[in-house]
Order: C-alpha cells, then sequence, then structure tokens
C-alpha cells in the first residue's frame, strides 16, 4: 500500500514535469522570440537612423535624448558635411553574433556586430574635394563595432536600455568628425604666399585672394607692395638686399581646418634691418654691404582662408602681421650728402680786376675787404 502511495505521488510528478516543462520552453522560446524580433528592428533603425529610433529605447536622459535628436538637425551641418553624412550612413550595417540571446525574466541580452566605414582610415588621407571624400567612404574598409545591447520588458514591451552605451557614440561619431579637406591644397596656398611675399610678387598676392578681391584689400597690396611709388636708387638697393636675405618657413602644426574656414602659419625670416636706423651711407655697395651684415629677424603670419570647392581664398591681408612683413618697403634709407665746399686755392678777386682793367681799359682798386 505504501508502495502504491509512493509511485502514485512519482507518476503525478512526472506527469506535472511533462506538462509544465513544455510550457515553460514555449515560454522561454516565445520571450527569446519577441527580444530578437525588437533587437532586429533596432539594429534596423540604428543603421538607418532617424529620431525614431529612440521609439525603441528606454532609460534615458533628457540631455541625451535632445543630443540625439540634435544629430539629424540640418542647421548645424554645410552641404559637403551632409553628404559625407549620408555616404556613411550608406556604410552602416549589423549582424547578430552567433552566441546565444539570454533572458531572465524582464531582461535580456543580445549581442550585435555593427559595420561602418573605417573613420580613422578615412582621416589618414588627404582629400581636395568632397566627391573625393565621398568615393572614398565607399570603398573604405568596415570597422566592426561588437555592442551587447541590454533590453528589459516594460508593459509587456521590450525596449533597449543601453543605447548610451559609448559604443554607439563611437558609431555615429562620423556626424561631428568628417575627415579634413583641402589639407595638401591648403599647405601649397600657403607655399605660394610665401613665395610671392619673398619675391616681391604683388599680383600672385591678388591672385590668392580670389576672384572676391574688395577695393580695401586692393588698397592694401598697393600701399604695402609700394606699386605706385617711385623709389630712390639707394631705396631700391636697400629693398633687394633684404628681399635677398628672405627665406620663409610653413608651419604645418599651426594648421587646422574646419569645414571650409582654414588656416595656417607661415614664417618670414629677414634681415633685421631695423638696426640701420638713423645711419647714412657713402655709397649703394655700402647700403648692400650693410644690410647683409644685419642679424636676422623672423615674423609670423597667420594666413586665414576659406575653401571654394578646391581653392583656397586669403582673407586677411590686411593684417597687422602681414604689414610687419612689409615695412622694409617703408624705412627711411638714405646716402650722405657730398661737402660740396669749395675751397680756393688763387686769389679769384684779384684776377676779376685784372680782367675788367685789361678788358675795358679801366683801372679798379682791389677792395680791401674782398682780399682773398
Amino acid at each position: 500500500m505504501v508502495m502504491n502511495k509512493k509511485f502514485s505521488k512519482i507518476t503525478v510528478v512526472l506527469f506535472a514535469l511533462a506538462v509544465i516543462l513544455p510550457v515553460m520552453c514555449s515560454c522561454s522560446f516565445s520571450a527569446k522570440r519577441q527580444v530578437g524580433r525588437t533587437a532586429g528592428r533596432f539594429a534596423t533603425k540604428v543603421c538607418n537612423p532617424t529620431p525614431d529610433v529612440l521609439d525603441y529605447t528606454d532609460g534615458l536622459s533628457r540631455d541625451y535624448k535632445n543630443s540625439f535628436k540634435d544629430l539629424f538637425n540640418d542647421d548645424n551641418y554645410t552641404y559637403e558635411q551632409e553628404l559625407f553624412i549620408s555616404a556613411m550612413i550608406d556604410s552602416l550595417e549589423y549582424e547578430f553574433v552567433s552566441r546565444p540571446t539570454t533572458v531572465n525574466k524582464d531582461k535580456a541580452e543580445c549581442t550585435i556586430n555593427f559595420f561602418v566605414a573605417d573613420l580613422e582610415k578615412l582621416k589618414q588621407r588627404d582629400y581636395q574635394e568632397i566627391q573625393e571624400l565621398t568615393s572614398a567612404v565607399d570603398n573604405c574598409d568596415r570597422k566592426t563595432i561588437t555592442i551587447d545591447v541590454e533590453l528589459e520588458k516594460i508593459n509587456k514591451e521590450w525596449y533597449v536600455t543601453n543605447f548610451d552605451d559609448p559604443k554607439f557614440r563611437e558609431l555615429y561619431s562620423f556626424f561631428y568628425d568628417m575627415p579634413v579637406i583641402g589639407r595638401g591644397t591648403l599647405i601649397q596656398t600657403a607655399e605660394k604666399l610665401a613665395k610671392a611675399i619673398i619675391e616681391d610678387d604683388s599680383d600672385t598676392v591678388v591672385y590668392l585672394i580670389g576672384p572676391n578681391i574688395t577695393t580695401e584689400q586692393s588698397s592694401c597690396i598697393a600701399s604695402f607692395f609700394d606699386r605706385d611709388g617711385n623709389p630712390s636708387d639707394e631705396e631700391k638697393a636697400f629693398r633687394d638686399a633684404v628681399l635677398g636675405t628672405m627665406t620663409y618657413k610653413i608651419d604645418e602644426a599651426n594648421l587646422s581646418i574646419d569645414g571650409v574656414s582654414g588656416y595656417i602659419t607661415i614664417e618670414i625670416s629677414m634681415a633685421d634691418y631695423e638696426t640701420l636706423a638713423g645711419k647714412t651711407f657713402q655709397s649703394i655697395q655700402e647700403i648692400t654691404d650693410a644690410v647683409n651684415a644685419c642679424g636676422t629677424k623672423s615674423y609670423s603670419y597667420k594666413c586665414n582662408f576659406i575653401r571654394h570647392t578646391f581653392d583656397w581664398d586669403l582673407l586677411n591681408v590686411d593684417s597687422d602681421e602681414f604689414a610687419a612683413i612689409m615695412n622694409y618697403k617703408r624705412f627711411s634709407i638714405s646716402l650722405e650728402e657730398p661737402d660740396v665746399t669749395y675751397n680756393s686755392t688763387t686769389d679769384e678777386t684779384a684776377e676779376f680786376v685784372n680782367y675788367v682793367s685789361k678788358e675795358f681799359g679801366v683801372k679798379m682798386l682791389k677792395p680791401k675787404a674782398f682780399r682773398g
């Protein structure tokens, strides 16, 4: 009888397990399927980003939501940035990692690989214009960013709760970190400007300002280069001597590009001619020799540019730094005045009296006051 009771209990337990286990497995499978479906929709939205991706998330701060929405404000971007961002979005893809999705009551986690054009590799190249950059995006290797996506069941629906994970920020870094365009061209433009300065080539400076040159800029160039001046021989010799001592250096470490705006510093070195202030010289050659004997002084010029497609146009030719470089054109230099005092070796008064007496037959007495 006791055996029958034990057997009956075991039978009941086994029967219960036979009924409950399939139900439990079915519930677990159903939960994983729901999590997988939500995660898939979320990942699709991540790869086609709009503010709507926030509809699949929960637990984010208001500031984070606002900053994410601000990524899609067209007013924040130039035309070139919009083209780049669009190309990067087209490079986004995802896949679920083979490891199983884990579900623990109302919390779950699944691992997703996201793929995006490798921004760091793109930044290692130089681009002359935006089409060159977008083509590079299309052909660039993809970077893999693996993210453990965390979900939570809230009111019978699953939501992603870690969309503020730093890896998502890394995935979307292209929104605010576009590779620069025109770095090499900017350096080349600075080289042309520096050469124009040390070669006294005002026409090239006008060209580098571009077609939108203003009347004020034209006046500055005419003044700095003394285009309408009429220098004396000694001034010409001085200026040529100073030009002969000029060298330049492009400071690539002091270069910055922000969209279509950029700057770079050039350094012009020349004879420290100001040490000759107040001195006079007896010959042209003496002026040249004095300039060549001077020490060296350097001037820094931070050149501001704006880019129009390919070309960088100079903006600040009217700056004090540029004026300081060109001040040698205004430096006063002069030759020593010759001594024109005439010291006679003969008594010219006596000769004059003798001449008049002989020529006109008139006797003249030499005044004592004029003797000698």
